[in-house]
């Protein structure tokens, strides 16, 4: 049996199979400093281009993170005061659609969709640990990141299998900005952080990570992780290995976009 958020058997061959190919030329949304909303091809970074400026938040002053929900293959976005948004991937306008019953802690946010259960997972670089049903807004509190001791670098969340199947196994991997890192969490609500192995860059905390799961004939083949990191000051493209956690350079983004997060398209 496997145990619940730790890689099976089959996890762990979409995942080798993926380490050991190209990643897959596929169109990626992303999110930038200034707010704006940017679609662009892993292949063309610099050819990226402006979806628009994100428009119609309630209360909230700004989105921090984005990502596709496999449930609708809608795209989400989460607000610094706890709202969550329906963005529109035509002309970045904004939808509330709930807002969480607990205050956000931090300054920078991971956040990504559980493809299992439909459930929201938001961590921080405080540590915090959250999941939401972002239907109604209810937020559940999980025990807090951690190694040995509180974790206050994690920036970025992924979890694998993203094909919207229940009964598909899927890992929680994150990204560490402070000992620049992936790390595998497992359990994800118990917030344990067992490390993967070093990005082999040095990146502020302006940095954003999606797996893209490839799907063929109903069947999931491999899971690509890609992260925009801040090097030297940059914003740029790496693939990520799931398995050693090995950042690769797959393109720049030209200076008018400093890219904070990226969202890759699921399928329903």
């Amino acid at each position: 049996m496997r145990r619940a958020g730790f890689p099976g058997l089959s996890v762990l061959a979409a995942m080798t199979a993926a380490a050991s190919a190209a990643a897959p030329n596929i169109q990626m949304f992303g999110l930038t400093s200034d707010q704006r909303l940017i679609a662009f091809e892993t292949r063309a970074t610099r050819d990226a281009f402006g979806v628009g400026t994100i428009s119609g938040l309630d209360t909230d002053t700004r989105i921090v993170g984005i990502d596709f929900r496999p449930a609708t293959g809608e795209l989400y976005g989460l607000g610094d005061a706890g709202g969550v948004y329906l963005l529109n991937t035509s002309n970045a306008a904004a939808t509330l659609k709930s807002r969480l019953t607990v205050a956000l802690e931090g300054t920078a946010f991971g956040v990504d969709f559980n493809p299992t259960v439909d459930r929201f997972r938001i961590v921080s670089n405080t540590g915090q640990n959250l999941r939401v049903n972002v239907d109604t807004g209810a937020t559940i509190v999980d025990l807090p990141l951690v190694y040995t001791t509180t974790a206050t670098g994690v920036a970025g969340a992924a979890y694998t299998n993203n094909d919207a199947d229940p009964n598909t196994g899927t890992t929680l991997f994150d990204l560490d900005t402070d000992l620049d890192q992936i790390v595998i969490q497992a359990p994800p609500n118990n917030g344990n952080l067992n490390a993967v192995g070093k990005l082999r860059q040095d990146t502020s905390a302006d940095a954003g990570f999606d797996i893209y799961t490839q799907i063929r004939n109903g069947e999931t083949t491999g899971n690509f992780g890609f992260a925009v990191l801040t090097v030297d000051g940059r914003s740029r493209l790496y693939e990520i290995n799931l398995l050693t956690g090995a950042a690769r350079k797959a393109g720049s983004f030209n200076r008018e976009f400093q890219v904070i997060d990226v969202a890759a398209p699921t399928n329903p």
